[in-house]
C-alpha cells in the first residue's frame, strides 16, 4: 500500500477512536469554552473550569531596584532566584533548580513545605518580598495568600488539601515572619511577565499560556463580571484570571484518552490537560499505538515491541512527530529497528494526528478567552499571548501546527494574536507579583 492510503488508513482509525482534529468544529468549541467561562465566574458555578481571581490588577505599577525572592514550584522542578528590576531591564542573581517535592515519592504537607524552605533559605536575608509561583490548582484570597486545592500532574503531597502556601513557607523559612508573600500562578506569572516585557508595543490585552508538564491560561476579567468575589464584583478595573484551563471537562475524549485517564493518579479530573500536556502527552501515544497494534495494523514484529513498551516520554514522542526516521528517540529507534516503511508512515500520521489535535484544542483555548473578552480585533492593537513551557517549545511541528490556528483565526474570524515567548517566565511573572502592592 502506498504512503497516501496508509495515511488514510490512519486518520479512519483515529477518526474510529473518536481521537480526529477533523471532528472539532473550531467555532462550536470555542464558544463551549467561553460559556464555561463565564459560568465559572458565578458563585454558583458548577463549571470545570476554576476561574481563580488572582486579586492582581494587571495594570499595577512594579516597584524598581528593589531585589526581591522568586520562586517557580512547576511540574518536576523548583527554581528559585533573587530578582531586581531596573531602567535597564531585569536582573537576575542566585538562580538555582530543585527537583520537586512529591516527584519522586509521596511526601507529607510538612516534608513539602520544609524542602521548599531548605531550597530558598540561603537567600532568605537578601529580600522581605517574595513572590510563589504555585502551578497546581490554589484558591488566592484578597490578601494573596494561597489555599491549596489540589495536586495535579502526578505530584503526590499528603494532606495538602487546604494548606496554606504562604503561612506555611514563612513558618519554615528563616525571618520568615518579616516575609511578604505573595501567591499565585503559572500561567498568571507568565502573563506579568510579557506586561513587564513588552512596555514599548501596543497591544490590546495579554494572555498567558503554559503548555509544560501541565497546562494552563490566564487572561484579565472586569471586576463586575467576577460574581463569585464580593471584594470584586462591585469595583472598577481588572484582575488576572486562572482558569485552570487544563482542568476543562467539555472535551470531546476517545478511546485511548479514556483508558489513559482511568491509568492515572486523578481519573476523571485535568481532562484536558491529559490531551495536550507533557506529563501525558507521551503516555497518550504510546496508548494510542498500542491500540493500533492490537488491532493488527502494524506488523507483527513491531506489534510485539509496541506492546512491551512500558512508557514513552512525552519529549521522545515529540522528537518522533519534528523526525520520524531520527534514532534519538524511542519510538523512532524502535520502528527502525522492528518495523517496515509502511509501519513508519501509519506510525507517522497517527502521532501527526494526535498533535494536531492536541495544538487545535489549545488554540480553542485561546480563540475561547477572546470570544468572552472580545479583544484582539484591530490589528493594528493584536493581543499579546506570552507562551511557557517546554511541551509547546519542545517540537518545531507542534509549534507549526499552533501557529497554523493562530492565522485562522485572523483570516476567518479577524481575531490578531502575537504570540511571544519571553525567557524565565514564571520567575520573571514571580518577581513582578511579589513586588506589587
Amino acid at each position: 500500500m502506498d504512503k497516501q492510503n496508509l495515511i488514510k488508513e490512519a486518520e479512519g482509525f483515529l477518526k474510529q477512536h473518536k481521537m480526529s482534529a477533523n471532528d472539532l468544529d473550531f467555532e462550536t468549541e470555542s464558544t463551549l469554552f467561553a460559556k464555561e467561562m463565564e459560568e465559572g465566574l458565578d458563585l454558583f458555578s458548577n463549571s470545570s473550569l476554576k476561574m481563580i481571581p488572582g486579586y492582581i490588577d494587571p495594570s499595577s505599577p512594579v516597584e524598581k531596584n528593589k531585589p526581591v525572592i522568586a520562586i517557580d514550584a512547576g511540574g518536576t522542578n523548583l527554581r528559585r532566584a533573587l530578582v531586581t528590576f531596573t531602567d535597564n531591564g531585569p536582573t537576575m542573581r542566585h538562580f538555582k533548580r530543585y527537583p520537586m517535592p512529591g516527584v519522586d515519592k509521596e511526601v507529607d504537607v510538612e516534608e513539602f513545605f520544609e524542602r521548599v524552605a531548605d531550597y530558598i533559605n540561603p537567600i532568605a536575608d537578601k529580600s522581605d518580598n517574595i513572590g510563589f509561583c504555585f502551578s497546581y490548582p490554589a484558591e488566592i484570597m484578597p490578601d494573596k495568600e494561597g489555599k491549596i486545592m489540589s495536586l495535579t500532574k502526578e505530584v503526590k503531597v499528603k494532606n495538602a488539601q487546604g494548606a496554606l502556601i504562604g503561612k506555611e513557607l514563612k513558618e519554615k523559612l528563616d525571618g520568615g515572619s518579616a516575609k511578604k508573600v505573595v501567591v499565585l500562578n503559572d500561567a498568571t506569572a507568565t502573563l506579568l511577565s510579557g506586561k513587564a516585557m513588552a512596555k514599548d508595543k501596543n497591544y490590546d490585552d495579554f494572555i498567558g499560556l503554559i503548555l509544560g508538564t501541565g497546562m494552563n491560561t490566564c487572561y484579565g476579567e472586569k471586576n463586575e463580571n467576577i460574581k463569585k468575589s464580593k471584594e470584586l464584583k462591585d469595583t472598577q478595573g481588572y484582575t488576572l484570571i486562572n482558569l485552570e484551563s487544563g482542568g476543562y471537562g467539555n472535551v470531546k475524549r476517545g478511546t485511548a484518552d479514556i483508558n489513559l485517564d482511568k491509568k492515572t493518579a486523578n481519573p476523571g479530573k485535568q481532562l484536558m490537560e491529559k490531551m495536550l500536556s507533557g506529563a501525558y502527552m507521551g503516555h497518550l501515544v504510546l496508548e494510542t499505538i498500542k491500540m493500533a497494534a492490537s488491532e493488527g495494523i502494524l506488523s507483527e514484529s513491531l506489534s510485539d515491541e509496541i506492546c512491551a513498551l512500558e512508557k514513552l516520554p512525552s519529549a521522545d514522542s515529540a522528537g518522533f512527530l519534528d523526525d520520524s526516521k531520527s534514532s534519538k528517540n524511542i519510538l523512532g529507534k524502535m520502528v527502525k529497528k522492528h518495523g517496515s516503511k509502511e509501519d513508519g508512515w501509519l506510525i507517522e500520521a497517527i502521532v501527526d494526528g494526535l498533535y494536531e489535535r492536541s495544538a487545535k484544542y489549545l488554540a480553542i483555548n485561546i480563540n475561547g478567552i477572546l470570544v468572552r473578552t472580545g479583544k484582539g480585533k484591530d490589528p493594528e492593537k493584536p493581543v499579546c499571548l506570552v507562551i511557557d513551557g517546554s511541551a509547546f517549545y519542545g517540537s518545531i511541528k507542534f509549534m507549526e501546527k499552533f501557529d497554523g490556528y493562530l492565522e485562522y483565526m485572523k483570516e476567518k474570524n479577524g481575531r490578531f494574536v502575537e504570540r511571544i515567548k519571553v525567557e524565565d517566565a514564571s520567575l520573571m511573572g514571580s518577581a513582578i507579583a511579589g513586588l506589587l502592592s
